[in-house]
């Protein structure tokens, strides 16, 4: 499908790396099909922008859920129940304490999983005051699936521009800021239990 995926070794443990993509449809495909290669914990590290403005720039977001508009991806899985996209909790806080171990500033919530990369102010508002405090394209697919498919899944979301007060990272800041995240995330992934 053109998404690369390396396997090797962390720490002694052997993990797998995989792109997924812009937005649902794509990432639901690589979900699935790493779950069908037996899968058992898949961890999103991707970028979002922050809704709120004590969300700097370089922070990380740990989605303890994922806002979503009905339709799209997730209905072809529930149709038109509203199901919740919520991470495994046990998961989530053990990559929350790692990220807090490491330096990180950690910023814990909701995020809004949006089918728009360049969506209207009018979502953002109406999304800020719903206390969501991140927005992405992925978290709600890949928690929707999770549950669904039976693979335990979280999140951590690099803040790389912030919605409320218009900043943003320069290319060489995001890279920097992706490899440090990358390599808190794999020795998280491999302290689990």
């Amino acid at each position: 499908r053109g998404f690369p995926v390396y396997t090797g070794f962390f720490n002694g443990v052997r993990v797998s790396v995989a792109a997924h993509g812009i937005g649902g449809p794509s990432a639901a495909i690589v979900f699935e099909e790493l779950k069908m290669l037996g899968a058992e914990v898949i961890v999103r590290l991707g970028t979002c922008g922050g809704l709120k403005r004590e969300i700097i720039l370089g922070s990380v977001i740990v989605p303890v859920g994922a806002a979503y508009e009905r339709g799209g991806t997730i209905g072809m899985y529930v149709g038109n129940t509203c199901y919740p996209a919520v991470p495994d909790l046990d998961l989530t806080l053990a990559f929350e304490r790692r990220f807090r171990m490491d330096g990180f500033r950690v910023f814990r919530g909701l995020v809004a999983s949006s089918d728009a990369f360049h969506a209207e102010e009018e979502y953002s508002r109406r999304w800020r005051k719903l206390n969501i405090i991140g927005v992405e394209m992925e978290c709600a697919t890949l928690f929707t699936l999770a549950r669904l498919r039976g693979f335990r899944a979280a999140a951590v979301l690099m803040v790389i521009d912030n919605l409320e007060d218009g900043t943003a990272m320069k290319l060489d800041e995001i890279r920097d800021f992706e490899e440090k995240a990358l390599k808190t995330a794999l020795k998280a992934l491999t302290e689990i239990k």
